[in-house]
């Protein structure tokens, strides 16, 4: 029977492998060849062996079958790329920050996110194709102008001052981040930037500060300082003014220099006692009160007080607390106590008997000539009610001793 050849009719390839299409021009030789010699020979052809016609046949669809698999591995390919490029441009459409590029030779956008459109109130097919100076706040632009200058120059430009402006005439107060991307030939093409709103770490700032300055002004007003103290390294960590300005160092000293300054200005008389206090507090683990005397830089002398408890810190256990300048209470204490001294050496040599109560009628004080008038020494009289030095029978039916002093005049004596 005749060779059928395995081509079906219709099907139209096209191969550019250069050696199997010389193979197929070798093939179509012998197919002629091979036809003629048929005709010749009646048409009973006896089966032929395997010949090079039955390999360039496999050949062929093998051929067919890795062209087949390299459409379909490139179609996902495109899918897949597809796919990442729509994640991307999601990614970059809503990204926290504020994108956009802007073209080397115009100044103008290229490229916006959907977070920046949003911010500004505009449309992203607004903003491509404006200036980029245009998209700052009056106020920022002058900045803007020189970070232009200065990208141009180092293919970088950062500030952290800047503003956009709104449509609606508001501002977003933002960090700019700008870096430049070069072609092969060193030129910049484009430059990317990155803008984040600052807004509200700006308003917290602001908050802190206002809360930092009225705390500083209320130390100063009550003289005391704040202080943190590392156990672990028995220095301190840091500390306030306020605490500065009590010891005469600066704020600006090292902790470890000041520290050491500190420790030598606490009293001689005054180190054990107030160790003491605090070692006691830092094994229990308590709150502690200790005042104690300190010698400034000038040879001053100041009486403080310390209120601290023990914390756990970065540097381990910590010590924190305030430091209270208490020299003015002192010397009022001091002088308060001399007064009453000396009001009490007059009272006790005065002749006639000076006897002082309180509003509950308790008797606060009785000098010389009232323990000889009324036989009571002060200090078993000192607290008891003055009733018990009227006698019985002036007691029934009369005013009460308070009522008479109270209304007694200034010249009257009771």
């Amino acid at each position: 029977m005749p060779y059928k050849t395995p081509f079906r009719s219709g099907v139209v390839l096209v191969i550019f492998n250069r050696m199997v299409l010389r193979r197929i021009v070798l093939l179509r030789q012998k197919m002629v060849a091979t036809r003629e010699i048929r005709e010749a020979a009646a048409l009973n052809i006896p089966p032929r062996p395997r010949d090079e016609l039955d390999e360039l046949a496999e050949e062929f669809n093998d051929l067919i079958a890795r062209h087949t698999q390299d459409i379909a591995e490139q179609k996902l390919a495109r899918e897949a790329l597809a796919a990442s490029e729509r994640q991307y441009q999601d990614l970059y459409d809503n990204a926290p920050d504020m994108y956009c590029s802007v073209d080397a030779k115009t100044g103008c956008v290229i490229r916006c996110n959907q977070t920046l459109a949003t911010a500004l109130g505009m449309r992203k097919d607004e903003i491509i194709g404006m200036p980029i100076i245009e998209l700052y706040h009056l106020d920022s632009r002058d900045k803007a102008e020189d970070g232009l200058r200065e990208l141009l120059e180092t293919g970088k430009f950062y500030r952290d001052d800047m503003q956009l402006g709104r449509r609606d005439g508001g501002r977003i107060d933002v960090s700019l981040r700008v870096r430049a991307v070069r072609g092969e030939d060193g030129e910049i093409l484009y430059s990317n930037s990155v803008w984040r709103d600052i807004g509200k770490r700006k308003r917290v700032e602001a908050t802190l500060s206002e809360s930092e300055t009225v705390l500083a002004k209320a130390q100063e007003i009550a003289h005391i300082g704040n202080w943190r103290w590392s156990i672990t390294d028995n220095r301190l960590i840091s500390f306030s003014e306020q605490f500065a300005k009590i010891y005469g160092v600066s704020l600006g000293d090292d902790p470890a220099q000041a520290s050491i300054l500190i420790k030598q200005a606490v009293h001689p008389e005054d180190r054990d006692r107030s160790a003491a206090v605090i070692n006691k507090a830092v094994h229990e683990g308590n709150i502690f009160f200790v005042d104690f005397r300190i010698f400034l830089p000038n040879g001053d002398i100041r009486h403080v007080i310390e209120v601290g408890h023990v914390v756990s810190g970065e540097s381990g256990l910590e010590r924190i607390g305030t430091l209270q300048d208490i020299t003015e209470r002192k010397r009022a204490e001091d002088e308060i106590k001399s007064s009453q001294a000396r009001l009490a050496g007059i009272l006790d040599i005065a002749p006639e008997a000076v006897i002082t109560i309180a509003g509950d009628m308790s008797i606060t004080m009785f000098n010389q000539a009232a323990e000889r008038i009324f036989g009571y020494t002060a200090e078993e009289i000192m607290g008891r009610p003055f009733d018990m030095l009227v006698p019985a029978h002036f007691r029934a039916g009369q005013a009460a001793p308070g009522d008479q002093i109270g209304r007694a005049s200034c010249r009257e004596r009771v």
